[in-house]
């Protein structure tokens, strides 16, 4: 789709769409086509529910010889009081309502009368940018695809198009970082092997982004431990891949950890999953998949601060030579893990991660981004993601970046009680708890925290579980069902903000 930024002139062609307040007051431009439609835009106003609530909308024909094919009204509600965020959004129903072979472009019109308090232009770039997430379909294997626009123009009497396209430019290369992490979600994961995830990123050198493999028995032996032992059951390679960006001119000392959790296909190993569980678990790489993102959009951005991102490629399958319940694991930290629950494995391979991180890197700050468990969705419902941190400022400060992000995130506890429930008869510790008195997991999503706070070091350290938030069941305003790219925005707000500090 093709988007460009202009000072209004009438479409000849396609969908023309305007913005209207609660007050359902026309622009200069909507009293002009109404009255070359005499009065026919008045009529639907007055008749139809339309309120000008936000998202509303009204959808009408044009007579031939107006200008555009359709004109579309979208409610925007109280327009002084909307985030950039509801611009978005806007964005994305504007695009949800373009559906219609025959009008192959869409210009959207900020008039006049809108009471707003952000810039046209920063309002047209995020009114673009949902409208640019919202488009995305992931048909790589479809015979007939679907229409999508060929052309989208946003349009205001007082816009400086050059500002709006600067302002855009950074914000599609956040939008090309949540479309590479939807594409590496939703790949088939007999094509997004561990080799082909690791390749994924090595493509990021073309961003001047280091990377460095570590694939096989002999490289995973010594400092990857728990890796090597989760993909013996496999019979594709397993790997650790790590990528480092030192800023503008390569001279930075990464001060920033990213570690994510990229298990191709999780069939649970010897506790084997079943078919409806196994269905989806593809996705069980979504951790890694947002940490490749976020570093080429890092290097697109240009931050000027040096990070390290590293996440182990696996499968956790049944094979003959599968890791067992009751394996003792020497860690690199000198931790012993038994091996309680095979399925357990995504908190194993971040453990690793995390001690060669702070071992190499000594990080200020260490960050892993897993679809962990399932408790965490239990807990906080579908969308949400769960965040651990022993360090109460980078707790505050990934909050503020969700929330500017409008990604859902809430903080849940973990610590020493729930790493006691991890003890172990026969090792340092268990990987997984047994059920308490009535049969329950108590705090499953804190204790596997937990587990990997005890493999941190003694960095400022932050979990961000995705399990609720990685996948969507049904389309969003911003994106179809299937795989979200969450935490993508998150976590570049939030590097952004260390930039400047």
């Amino acid at each position: 789709m093709n988007i460009d930024f202009r000072l209004f002139t009438m479409p000849t062609e396609g969908l023309l769409v305007i913005a209207l307040p609660e007050s359902k007051q026309l622009c200069a431009i909507g009293k002009q086509l109404d009255s070359i439609m005499t009065g026919a835009i008045a009529r639907s106003l007055a008749t139809t529910r339309f309120s000008g609530a936000f998202g509303e909308t009204v959808d009408l024909a044009c007579p031939a010889g107006v200008g555009p094919d359709h004109i579309l009204l979208i409610g925007l509600g109280n327009a002084a009081a909307m985030t950039l965020n509801q611009w978005e959004v806007i964005g994305g129903k504007v695009c949800a309502h373009a559906k219609n072979p025959s009008l192959s472009s869409l210009a959207f019109y900020l008039s006049d009368n809108t009471d707003t308090t952000a810039s046209p232009e920063a309002i047209l770039s995020h009114v673009a940018f949902g409208a640019l997430l919202k488009s995305y379909r992931f048909e790589k294997y479809r015979t007939v695809k679907s229409f999508q626009l060929e052309r989208l123009s946003l349009m205001a009497n007082d816009v400086k198009p050059i500002a709006a396209e600067l302002t855009f430019k950074r914000l599609k290369a956040i939008a090309d970082a949540i479309f590479l992490t939807r594409n590496l979600v939703l790949e088939p994961a007999s094509v997004m092997t561990p080799m082909a995830l690791c390749s994924m990123a090595e493509a990021l050198t073309q961003y001047q982004v280091k990377t460095q493999i570590f694939s096989g028995d002999q490289a995973l032996a010594d400092d990857f431990p728990a890796t090597l032992a989760v993909g013996q059951g496999s019979v594709e390679t397993s790997a650790v891949c790590v990528m480092e960006w030192r800023g503008i001119h390569g001279d930075k000392k990464p001060v920033i950890a990213l570690a994510g959790k990229g298990v191709t296909f999780d069939a649970g190993g010897l506790t084997i999953k079943s078919e409806s569980q196994q269905r989806l678990m593809k996705m069980d790489m979504a951790g890694a998949a947002t940490i490749i993102a976020v570093m080429q959009a890092i290097a697109m951005l240009k931050l000027d601060i040096g990070i390290v991102a590293a996440f182990g490629a696996v499968e956790n399958m049944p094979g003959s030579n599968a890791y067992r319940s009751g394996d003792v694991i020497a860690m690199k930290n000198q931790t012993s893990v038994e091996v309680t629950f095979p399925d357990a494995e995504g908190r194993l391979v971040l453990a690793d991660l995390n001690t060669y991180l702070c071992r190499t890197y000594r990080p200020n700050f260490l960050l892993d981004v897993a679809t962990l468990t399932a408790t965490v969705v239990a807990a906080l419902g579908d969308g949400c993601t769960g965040m651990f941190s022993n360090d109460d400022q980078l707790a505050s400060a990934l909050l503020q970046a969700a929330e500017q992000a409008n990604e859902p995130m809430w903080r849940l506890p973990q610590g020493k009680t729930y790493l006691a429930s991890l003890d172990s008869h026969i090792a340092d510790m268990k990987n997984m708890p047994a059920p308490n008195y009535i049969g329950v997991l108590a705090g499953s999503a804190s204790v596997a925290a937990s587990f990997l706070e005890h493999f941190s070091e003694d960095c400022a350290w932050a979990h961000l579980d995705m399990s609720g938030s990685a996948w969507q069941v049904a389309e969003s305003d911003l994106g179809p069902d299937g795989a979200t790219g969450a935490l993508v925005r998150t976590l570049i707000y939030w590097l952004e903000s260390m930039d400047n500090k």
